[in-house]
């Protein structure tokens, strides 16, 4: 008997930003602007075709942390509302997960409307379900703060 499992869970998150579905839908499609809310601090976008059949290979780290790499390939994109992830996770060169995700971009009366999800397949006990949707959310969280930065450098109407 082999000491192989697989533990399958989705997640899905859903969130507000305050920021046209346009801008919101470019933070994903751009390699550089991708790469910058990524959750590791190290995080570098080492290739990104972001078209059907498209490969999206990154990694990183924090500091002191295990280095991370993700390795995908766009299925399904319609220009401005979703697309579709099929991707593998790697710590230190293990294999930890093999996933599928959808990000849908709605727009919303106070901006873009962002609903995440991940079905994924947990390999061996060398990732958590619950860590990958923690992590998933502290992109998000700056992803949040990379577009209100960009607000923020945008110039000012005056009245």
């Amino acid at each position: 008997m082999s000491d192989r499992s697989v533990t399958h869970a989705t997640f899905h998150i859903d969130r507000l930003f305050d920021a046209a579905p346009a801008r919101l839908w470019a933070a994903f499609s751009d390699p550089a602007r991708k790469a910058a809310w990524a959750c590791h601090e190290t995080w570098v976008m080492k290739e990104m075709t972001f078209a059907v059949g498209g490969r999206e290979v990154s990694g990183g780290s924090d500091p002191g942390g295990p280095y991370w790499e993700f390795d995908g390939t766009y299925l399904d994109i319609v220009d401005g509302e979703r697309f579709v992830l099929a991707y593998t996770m790697r710590r230190d060169g293990l294999p930890v997960s093999a996933s599928i995700i959808t990000w849908q971009v709605f727009p919303d009366p106070k901006g873009a409307r962002l609903l995440f999800t991940d079905q994924g397949a947990y390999l061996d006990g060398h990732a958590d379900p619950a860590e990958r949707e923690a992590g998933s959310g502290v992109g998000l969280d700056n992803l949040a703060a990379l577009l209100a930065a960009e607000d923020d450098d945008l110039p000012k109407e005056s009245s």
